[in-house]
């Protein structure tokens, strides 16, 4: 029997408790555990007590234990459900949670369980249907429109999501989590300044410094504005000089502004104090591939050594050899760029095309972001995959599952990209394609699409995978049905040649600006127009002017813009010529431009750089217009920008 002083004594624990004393409180419970074991409250708030300390089997056995004691006891039954949630068992807390909804349908914690559960076992839209019906039933319940904004967040439903979250705030505005989540959910909406205005909102409520500079730095990243994202990001760093998480993004500021070999040395600092495989490394090398003081050679020994680092520590599965040879194979496609994307023009027409009769489509999409695009792609294919919040070990089980014969990344080292998981070889065949124009560096790829134009003998060494040489190209674009008529070339009406660049201004390098200016003083009418977003940020202007003067380009002949807009191809209208990029070269502008009747002389030079606008060219039939090196390039070039009424011909039949 339970005395008055025993009862008195797990109060004091409780007070110790709610005082943030965790190893006191636990000191009593456990004293009055000793002196009587049949005390039900005594074993949950000791169980409490453990699952504060993340000791979740220790939890686990108390709350079990309160149930043996009194088995019908609520709270027991709902911490257990909740500490099996933590273990990643929701098949046994979604049994749980629903034995307490059928004593009370209105069991506010169970119902709110349930849906994480559900979750849990990968059935989101059951989840999602669990937390609706439980916002529904209990509209003021702030914890439970977070999770419900959550379940929406993790669908790629964002719109829905911030109606939930804008309620949420309605209720508690200051509830720090509801502006963490608005955040990122504006974040993704493209409400930068919105965005901005929710993380200043968190800040006040929570003292968590390091976190908030370090959630401005990527919202301002995403805004367009790496100068000041960059400012963050050093403050982060003077705080944490060992934070992997702020060394990645001065890297991606220092990147966006231009200051490649900068951005590389932060890369390479975040890699080798990253923990946790966040990819800082695929940032290094993704970096390497655009630095023009490097070689391809140089890029390619990055990308292997990367590679053989990778084997040492990861073992790849061994699969034994398929004895069905008449069964449906199944392709899996790895993507982080699932959604409206330059990627998803050359990957659409290809996913259209597959003989549904022999392949079975997988698509494993790593973004969270979803949007129309992601919609197509899904009723595409036969089998979506939402995989952004599994782990390496998780997908490469998930795709072993799957039975998957044939493994394609569509990444490379670019934003989103799983490759650790390829290194496990989750299937028998594992593929590189688009995205990237360096090898992966993984042994366990096994080959690369590609064609004889893209890559040669000589490049072959460049790559851990075996080149697989398409005869007729190794991409085909799908661009909108509804693109705007061809224009008559605008030197006609101008009087002069409008030289253009559409590429993302971190492309555009020292040496590419040199053959620019070769080209403008051969050419002493011509114009020089660069069109990107990026231009709106004043520092980026400022850089690049900068760079343009150093090269030798007049700033008087040179006009710069940036209010794209929606219809983007509209403004090959303004373009007679555009002037390619190096070392890594035009690949979405390049077929962007020449389907609006804009030709792009290029250079193919496989040992020194990789060039899709060459292959574009070559199977476009206009192999005259692809140089041996940089001398013919710009002589091509040049010649071409004088010759107006070959502009007019080409614009008429390319």
């Amino acid at each position: 029997m339970t005395t008055r002083s025993l009862l008195n004594k797990l109060k004091s624990g409780q007070a110790r408790h709610v005082a943030g004393d965790l190893p006191g409180a636990m000191a009593i419970y456990g004293e009055v555990l000793r002196k009587d074991r049949s005390l039900v409250q005594a074993w949950l708030l000791l169980g409490i007590c453990y699952v504060q300390k993340r000791q979740l089997e220790e939890a686990e056995s108390h709350f079990r234990q309160a149930l043996v004691l009194a088995p019908g006891d609520e709270v027991a039954r709902t911490q257990l459900a909740n500490v099996l949630i933590q273990m990643g068992r929701g098949e046994e807390s979604e049994q749980l949670c629903r034995e307490l909804l059928d004593t009370d349908p209105f069991h506010c914690e169970a119902s709110r369980l349930l849906a994480s559960a559900l979750k849990l076992q990968g059935e989101l839209e059951a989840a999602l249907h669990a937390s609706s019906g439980h916002s529904a039933r209990n509209p003021n319940d702030v914890v439970g429109l977070i999770q419900h904004a959550e379940m929406l967040m993790s669908a790629g439903r964002f719109s829905d999501a911030l109606d939930v979250l804008t309620k949420a705030r309605s209720i508690d505005g200051k509830n720090a989590q509801v502006y963490a989540h608005l955040c990122s959910v504006q974040s993704q909406l493209k409400q930068h300044d919105e965005a901005l205005a929710s993380l200043e909102c968190l800040c006040q409520l929570d003292s968590s410094l390091i976190n908030v500079l370090s959630t401005r730095g990527n919202v301002l990243l995403e805004a367009g504005r790496p100068d000041q994202a960059m400012h963050q990001f050093q403050r982060l760093i003077a705080q944490d000089p060992q934070s992997s998480l702020a060394l990645n993004g001065l890297g991606r500021s220092l990147l966006a502004l231009g200051y490649w070999s900068e951005a590389m040395d932060s890369f390479r600092l975040a890699a080798n104090l990253d923990m946790q495989d966040r990819g800082y490394d695929s940032n290094f090398l993704y970096c390497a591939t655009l630095n023009p003081s490097l070689n391809r050679e140089q890029i390619a020994a990055m990308h292997l050594d990367w590679g053989q680092q990778i084997a040492g520590v990861i073992e790849p599965i061994q699969h034994a050899p398929g004895t069905d040879s008449e069964r449906v194979l199944r392709i899996g496609y790895v993507s982080g760029d699932f959604r409206q994307h330059a990627a998803m023009r050359f990957f659409l027409p290809l996913l259209r095309h597959h003989r549904r009769d022999q392949f079975e489509i997988f698509l494993y999409s790593t973004s969270r972001g979803e949007d129309h695009v992601t919609s197509e792609l899904r009723n595409l294919s036969q089998h979506w995959r939402r995989c952004c919040s599994m782990t390496r070990d998780e997908l490469a089980r998930k795709i072993q599952d799957d039975s998957i014969d044939i493994l394609v990344d569509l990444s490379g080292h670019t934003n989103g990209n799983r490759l650790r998981v390829f290194a496990i070889r989750p299937a028998p065949l594992q593929v590189s394609l688009m995205g990237y124009p360096q090898t992966t560096g993984l042994q366990t790829m096994d080959y690369r699409i590609t064609d004889r134009i893209r890559d040669n003998g000589s490049s072959a060494n460049y790559f851990s995978e075996t080149l697989v040489a398409l005869p007729n190209g190794a991409a085909c674009i799908e661009l909108p049905a509804d693109s705007p008529k061809v224009s008559d070339p605008p030197v006609l009406s101008n009087g002069f040649t409008t030289l253009g660049a559409t590429h993302r201004i971190e492309k555009i390098s020292s040496d590419s600006l040199q053959l620019w200016s070769a080209i403008m003083h051969l050419v002493p009418s011509a114009r020089l127009l660069i069109i990107r977003d990026a231009l709106a940020n004043e520092q980026i202007r400022n850089r690049l002017v900068r760079a343009l003067t150093d090269a030798g380009i007049p700033m008087d002949r040179v006009t710069m813009e940036w209010h794209v807009g929606r219809e983007h191809l509209n403004v090959y209208s303004k373009i007679d010529i555009l002037l390619d990029v190096f070392p890594w070269g035009a690949s979405t502008t390049a077929f962007e431009a020449m389907w609006m009747g804009v030709p792009v002389p290029t250079i193919r030079w496989p040992e020194k750089l990789t060039s899709d606008a060459a292959s574009l060219l070559h199977f476009s039939g206009c192999d005259d217009m692809i140089a041996s090196d940089a001398e013919s390039y710009v002589e091509i070039t040049s010649r071409l920008a004088g010759d107006i009424n070959r502009l007019a011909s080409i614009r008429r039949t390319l």
